[in-house]
């Protein structure tokens, strides 16, 4: 029995000697080749920040401990030059995926930080996630004398609510730290992450530019798997268990863990989708990130789940659900940045109002000049007797779902996006009648060239959404 206790001893030893080697080669690898940040060598590593930066916040937390803390990064979204306080970082979160459609369609967001400093705005995400012993430190103002291994294991099987109060507790404390940041008298407070922020650091904010940002598969390094920078499912990975923070490769702004070991709260309910936007209805948990459950073939930057607030009567938690926090401050500080930010919106409310005028005239010119060449083109055009060569009109084209067919019509709007291209027949998005869907766009040339012209299709109809289209055509052809 002693023998079998003295094993077990030294294959504990060793898990931890591999763990921390793990670590050590992780940050090794960061700081000598592909990330924006830079290993701090002037910072001790400790088991809450394995990975010491320049530019790390570290905070204290409550317990009154120097070996506890919680390191947060800085998340620039805007130009310090942009003044306007309206103005936000632009863009898609989600992904074009018809499969997931409901839950991570393609959606807008905007982000703006509140704190500022010469660089820009920006604002404060948790480096890693919250893990056990600062759970403890925070809620039961618990301290070990020194932490171990297995306080620095991500916090999990804890209900939204429960997220929400490790926030409360902490931003109580902040109010009363004085190495709180602070926006003019403002102290920070925490708060679970807002959705559309998690995403913008999670993609790699400004480090990257919009495109590579949008995009669902992106990695910080495209050499790598999403395996070296998450734990999921599998006997290779996490075989099932929450693992200690910090061990796989960070992202683009020096953030450990951002897809999988835990999956995350954010502060808002989930929505579900649609393309450009979330639905009315409110429900359950938002969770982004995926998990030590979810496989590494669904682990996207676009991945996120509604999870019940209540399972059989109690509130539900979950093995492989946690959370990191975020430090925000009010937006309207007092009555100066109040009539600033009034001032922002009217002007800004004025110029939609007159980008809306023009843009409406000039979709009514446009409109009106293509209805003119269409009807015409269709006056003049002789019939040919057979089917090779006979054509429906783009606003028939609904009738023939499953039928190959030859369309021909105007090109009201091209557009070219992520590597795909929409020809839109018989008026501009969203009121087309008829689309042509290209993904293959090395085989057409340049599409923009049939802006505006007669243009005929043959393929196969089908219907997307109630509207008819082609995907990649036999022939696309310019006609005279």
């Amino acid at each position: 029995m002693k023998k079998k206790t003295k094993n077990n001893r030294l294959f504990t030893v060793l898990k931890i000697a591999g763990i921390c080697l793990s670590v050590s080669l992780n940050a090794s690898y960061a700081k000598e080749k592909d990330f924006v940040f830079v290993i701090d060598k002037s910072t001790k590593k400790s088991v809450f920040n394995p990975h010491p930066m320049k530019d790390d916040l570290v905070l204290p937390l409550p317990c009154g401990s120097e070996k506890y803390n919680i390191v947060f990064r800085k998340i620039y979204t805007n130009d310090l030059s942009d003044s306007d306080m309206t103005n936000g970082y632009t863009f898609f979160d989600g992904s074009e995926d018809p499969l997931n459609a409901a839950i991570q369609s393609k959606r807008k967001c905007n982000v703006r930080g509140n704190f500022s400093d010469s660089k820009g705005n920006f604002f404060y995400l948790s480096k890693y996630e919250l893990t056990k012993g600062q759970y403890e430190a925070i809620v039961l103002n618990k301290c070990k004398s020194t932490p171990s291994v297995k306080d620095a294991v991500a916090m999990s099987n804890i209900s939204i609510d429960e997220a929400r109060n490790v926030a409360k507790i902490y931003s109580d404390f902040l109010q009363k730290s004085d190495k709180t940041p602070k926006v003019q008298n403002e102290k920070a407070y925490a708060s679970l992450p807002y959705e559309c922020y998690w995403s913008f650091a999670q993609r790699g904010g400004l480090s990257v530019n919009k495109n590579s940002l949008e995009d669902d598969t992106r990695l910080a390094d495209p050499s790598k798997t999403v395996k070296d920078y998450a734990w999921g499912y599998g006997p290779d990975s996490s075989n099932g268990k929450v693992q200690v923070i910090g061990m796989k490769l960070p992202s683009d702004l020096g953030l450990f863990d951002m897809l999988g070991n835990v999956q995350e709260y954010m502060d808002e309910p989930f929505q579900a989708t649609v393309q450009g936007d979330l639905l009315a209805q409110k429900g359950g948990s938002t969770v982004r990130g995926g998990s030590i459950l979810t496989p590494f073939s669904l682990m996207t930057n676009s991945l996120r789940t509604e999870k019940k607030r209540y399972t059989n009567g109690n509130p539900t938690k979950a093995e492989d659900t946690g959370m990191r926090l975020m430090l925000n401050v009010s937006v309207t500080l007092d009555r100066e940045t109040l009539k600033k930010l009034e001032s922002d919106v009217i002007k800004k409310n004025a110029s939609r109002k007159t980008m809306i005028k023009q843009d409406d005239e000039q979709k009514n010119t446009s409109n009106l000049a293509f209805s003119v060449k269409e009807n015409a083109f269709d006056a003049n055009k002789k019939q040919k007797d057979t089917d090779n060569y006979r054509y429906i009109s783009p606003y028939k084209a609904a009738v023939y779902i499953g039928q190959f067919k030859k369309v021909c019509g105007f090109v009201y709007q091209v557009k070219v996006k992520n590597n795909q291209g929409y020809l839109n027949f018989g008026g501009r998005y969203p009121n087309q009648k008829f689309v042509v869907y290209i993904n293959k766009m090395y085989k057409y040339g340049n599409i923009y060239d049939y802006s505006g012209k007669k243009v005929c299709v043959t393929g196969t109809i089908k219907s997307y959404r109630s509207m008819p289209e082609i995907i990649n055509p036999y022939t696309l052809e310019l006609q005279n």
